[in-house]
């Protein structure tokens, strides 16, 4: 296809690219980039994957929150110290990550869950779906 346009046409193709580069807006793709959690976002994600934290903006430092940050950094053999500290966030997002492909794979849904490690609407109501599912074809074989 490149071979049929001529030198110029290239050029003109790789300077949109470039400006579409600069034009796009950095918000778009910051959520990728950023390497850690909000406070909410990491509330959602771990509410999401079952331990017992408030969704909302609060701070991680309530001795509940602590607690269950505790828990899933010993589960997963992560150093506990009950904060949302660089490792625990990745393993988190990674979970998260993980869980949507798997979503994806096992329920086909009409639009796949990006696999971005946000535990977001979309991500629950597929779990949802998945564990109805799942009860459904247990109480077939009982």
């Amino acid at each position: 296809m490149w071979c049929d346009l001529g030198k110029s046409s290239i050029n003109i193709a790789l300077t949109g690219l470039v400006i579409a580069s600069i034009v796009a807006p950095d918000t778009v793709f910051a959520a990728h980039r950023r390497g850690s959690y909000s406070t909410q976002e990491f509330r959602a994600a771990l509410k999401g994957l079952g331990y017992n934290v408030k969704a909302g903006s609060e701070p991680l430092t309530d001795p509940k929150t602590v607690k269950e940050i505790s828990k899933f950094q010993k589960g997963y053999k992560l150093t506990v110290d009950g904060k949302a500290n660089p490792e625990t966030q990745k393993h988190t997002a990674l979970i998260v990550k993980i869980l949507q492909a798997n979503l994806n794979l096992v329920l086909k849904p009409s639009t796949p869950l990006p696999r971005d490690r946000f535990y977001g609407n979309s991500v629950e109501e597929l779990v949802k779906q998945y564990q109805k599912k799942k009860s459904t074809s247990r109480n077939r074989y009982c």
